[in-house]
């Protein structure tokens, strides 16, 4: 079944079914607390201490389930109605804050997967995509020459931007662009040749919301159909790490950005007004596009 996210806003108490004839291994963060859960068997986790709504992250796969809990929560384990002792019924977890506590096992044992019982996820939000020829690698320094090459082979699209990444500008804003929090770029490869870059902005796992965006291709792979599937490898990512909402915004000048916001099912959502200023000075309207989880459809054969 491969590794399946999933996400329970107004977590309160959940129930899983051991269908398979395994036992099911189940992996409670940030305690790192482990429970067998044999074949036929239900598991209810109930939470307690929270001071309000709050969100649960979970991943799946033919063996194991980690389950990650929100913040400031104890949970109880209960295997077909019996309550197992874990560090998890008696020790809160820390509130991460817009981190979530999924981020913040990757942001702590990053470097230590055999720390956790679980390991840690091969597939999360920020890590590496690839689909045949095409791969997007998280943004390196050592992509620095070649995007800063790929980015010149267009030096007029830039006043479209909000930043620019024309040989003159280019440096200072990829160390920008490295360097911001709930931020993760891109490079783009096509065949093993840097292409583009594109990017998760404004990542709010809380709320289960992001941004696609500061996306360039090089020319040759404009009008393509090249975007549509850069577009929905990130979104396929984004909605299997339980992301329920991925916006897009676009400089209202730029109709073929527009054009193609709606050819991937884009819902156009409205006009931000003299929403920000751009490198060049000029006061930007920007058009809001969104995608939900529910209603995406990925092209054939994405």
């Amino acid at each position: 079944m491969g590794r399946w996210f999933g996400r329970k806003a107004g977590f309160g108490t959940l129930t899983f079914h051991n269908g398979r004839a395994e036992t099911l291994r189940l992996w409670l963060e940030p305690w790192a607390d482990e429970i067998e859960v044999p074949p036929a068997s239900r598991v209810d986790l109930v939470a307690e201490r929270l001071a309000g709504p709050a969100a649960a992250e979970f991943e799946m796969t033919s063996e194991n389930l980690a389950f990650y809990a929100p913040g400031d929560s104890r949970i109880r384990i209960l295997v077909d109605g019996v309550q197992v002792d874990t560090g998890s019924a008696s020790i809160a977890a820390p509130d991460a804050g817009a981190l979530g506590t999924r981020g913040f096992v990757q942001t702590v044992f990053g470097n230590f997967p055999e720390a956790r019982p679980a390991g840690l996820p091969g597939d999360s939000l920020f890590a590496a995509m690839e689909a045949g020829d095409l791969s997007l690698e998280p943004l390196r320094e050592e992509h620095r020459g070649d995007l800063k090459a790929a980015c010149a082979q267009d030096g007029d699209i830039w006043r479209l931007y909000s930043i620019s990444y024309d040989p003159d500008h280019f440096d200072r804003s990829f160390d920008l662009l490295r360097s911001r929090p709930n931020w993760q770029a891109f490079a783009i490869l096509l065949a093993g040749e840097l292409v583009g870059m594109s990017a998760f902005l404004g990542v709010d796992r809380e709320r289960g919301v992001l941004e696609i965006g500061n996306t360039y291709y090089a020319p040759k792979l404009r009008g393509t159909g090249f975007n549509r599937r850069v577009k929905d490898m990130m979104l396929a990512r984004a909605f299997g790490c339980g992301y329920r909402r991925v916006e897009f915004r676009v400089d209202a000048r730029n109709g073929r950005s527009q054009a193609a916001m709606a050819k991937i099912g884009g819902v156009r959502e409205g006009v931000l007004r003299q929403d920000r200023i751009t490198w060049t000075g000029h006061v930007r309207d920007t058009v809001l596009f969104s995608i939900l989880a529910d209603e995406w459809k990925p092209a054939d054969g994405a």
